[in-house]
């Protein structure tokens, strides 16, 4: 099994991309789907909505953009930090992957990382084989987030 991944996205803000990742999520769960929904919001309304709220969460999508590999060219070198950040939500049928409002912050801190734009699309390929879907709730801006998205998307 190799993982679709399906960015939602929209550069307008109030459209619906949240609900529909949770809800297209919940669906496909309850189809049976082994799937994984990624917060890349700095708004991050998709984790409030399952009660991962901003700085209560040990572990979010923003360790992972911030995290200095040991062994660049190695594509499983985040498998160790995944472990740390996907949650399984009670009752939902799939995993998450919380949102912090750092996320906010990513276009300065990355302005001078060359590969900027690959850093999410690297870091799911250990992450494929275990998921039928993975689901990007992106930002509602052009920016380093929505990049990344847009490149790891099928």
């Amino acid at each position: 099994m190799t993982a679709k991944v399906l960015g939602i996205a929209n550069q307008k803000g109030g459209v619906g991309k949240t609900t529909t990742a949770l809800s297209l999520a919940a669906a496909l769960a309850r189809q049976g789907k082994k799937t994984l929904v990624i917060d890349l919001d700095p708004h991050c309304c998709a984790s409030v909505q399952l009660r991962y709220y901003p700085g209560a969460v040990d572990g979010t999508i923003y360790d992972l953009f911030n995290a200095e590999p040991e062994q660049p060219e190695n594509p499983y070198r985040y498998q160790e930090l995944w472990m740390r950040v996907i949650k399984t939500p009670e009752d939902m049928g799939f995993d998450f992957c919380a949102a912090a409002v750092h996320l906010a912050d990513l276009d300065g801190d990355l302005k001078n990382i060359p590969g900027k734009g690959n850093i999410l699309n690297a870091a799911l390929a250990p992450l494929k084989s275990n998921y039928d879907f993975i689901i990007l709730d992106c930002p509602p801006h052009l920016g380093i987030l929505l990049v990344n998205a847009m490149v790891a998307s099928n």
